[in-house]
């Protein structure tokens, strides 16, 4: 039987605070009036931390929230190995962590997955959500765009939170659109509509107990492009260069080479995602555009390469894995011979710097191959 340690209620109005260009704001939902307060049933073991194993935290969109976003013309969705249930709720997996259940202290990591928020072709990206519960707040931060930021800090009077031996509860918390939420959709999505308020509910659920999750957590590696013969030659004729950006570097005639930052994939399923360093930019005399902090998205509706054009996130290549050759077994993991072809902003964006309209969307670029260390 599990023993209840302590459970402590946010009050309402506190703010899930973000700084920076970040996405959510999180404020405690507001207690009930007849519910009894529960009480420590003190713990006389070791205050040496227990290594969290596996879990999930669960985004419920409320139906004010559904109409806010639809508002702004903003859809929300799930990035592998992250999941984007029927109902709409977002569900994340929980990797590692630790947790001291005597003083409900803990510090929680989702490595897998994340949250992508899209407006027409345009894309904000948020990754490896990191959960910090102290004595007297919660803190939070994640992947933005390729840099880690503080996401949030609230403080913890009487917040929801419920350990046991094996398990760790978060729960009854809000999202409320803030300040910060509403920068980051005017920089990165080019909205202005979307109106502070609640968004919905935030739920955590992580186990101590060691896990056998199917996910597979990447910190390095490479990934390749490799144009086609007749791209790299079509290119030249027309004097387009295309130039690697550090970290990226060359890899050979045809192929560049392009820094994992992390990553994760169902080793059942080879669903997930990649977060990418470095960039490339094709220039024709004056004119050019360069791809930067590639991220590869393996999803089970249509893979794609996003990156980051100017100060936009679009899908720049679609990706056919029918001809994937890959193994989850040993260390690196390696996938090869994914087919990348222009998307229409790829293609848009290629026919400015030369100065034609004759690339079109679905044109095939070349071959992508990932080589990824696991942590």
């Amino acid at each position: 039987m599990s023993i209840l340690l302590r459970q402590r209620r946010v009050p309402s109005g506190l703010r899930w605070a973000l700084t920076g260009a970040t996405l959510l704001a999180l404020a405690a939902a507001p207690a009930q009036a007849a519910a009894a307060p529960e009480h420590t049933a003190g713990l006389r073991s070791s205050t040496s931390p227990s290594v969290i194993g596996g879990g999930t935290t669960t985004i419920t969109f409320s139906p004010a929230g559904k109409r806010n976003l639809r508002r702004a013309g903003i859809r929300v969705r799930a990035l592998p190995t992250a999941s984007t249930l029927s109902t709409g709720q977002l569900k994340l997996p929980v990797s590692r962590g630790l947790m001291r259940p005597r003083d409900l202290t803990a510090k929680v990591d989702h490595l897998g997955g994340g949250i992508e928020f899209r407006r027409g072709s345009r894309i904000l990206t948020m990754t490896e959500l990191r959960i910090t519960i102290g004595k007297r707040t919660i803190r939070g931060s994640a992947v933005l765009e390729g840099k880690r930021t503080s996401l949030f800090r609230v403080l913890l009077k009487g917040a929801r939170i419920r350990a046991t031996k094996r398990s760790l509860l978060v729960e009854r918390v809000q999202m409320r659109v803030a300040y910060a939420l509403l920068q980051a959709t005017r920089k990165y999505l080019r909205t202005s509509k979307l109106q502070r308020g609640s968004l919905g509910t935030i739920k955590l659920e992580a186990t101590v107990a060691p896990s056998t999750r199917a996910q597979l957590d990447f910190a390095s590696g490479t990934t390749t492009l490799t144009l086609s013969e007749a791209v790299a030659a079509g290119l030249a004729q027309q004097k387009v260069t295309v130039t690697p950006e550090g970290p990226a570097t060359l890899a050979g005639p045809r192929a560049y080479a392009f820094p994992i930052v992390h990553g994760a994939i169902d080793k059942r399923t080879f669903l997930g995602f990649f977060q990418h360093s470095g960039g490339l930019t094709f220039a024709a005399g004056s004119t050019s555009f360069a791809l930067r902090n590639l991220q590869i998205v393996l999803d089970g509706k249509q893979p794609h390469v996003s990156a980051q054009v100017a100060t936009d996130r679009f899908a720049v290549f679609n990706l056919n894995l029918r001809r994937i050759k890959g193994s989850v077994d040993g260390n690196p993991v390696r996938m090869t011979n994914a087919i990348a072809s222009l998307t229409s902003n790829a293609a848009a964006a290629l026919n400015k710097v030369l100065g034609t309209t004759t690339i079109t969307k679905g044109t095939q670029i070349g071959t992508i191959d990932i080589t990824a260390v696991r942590r």
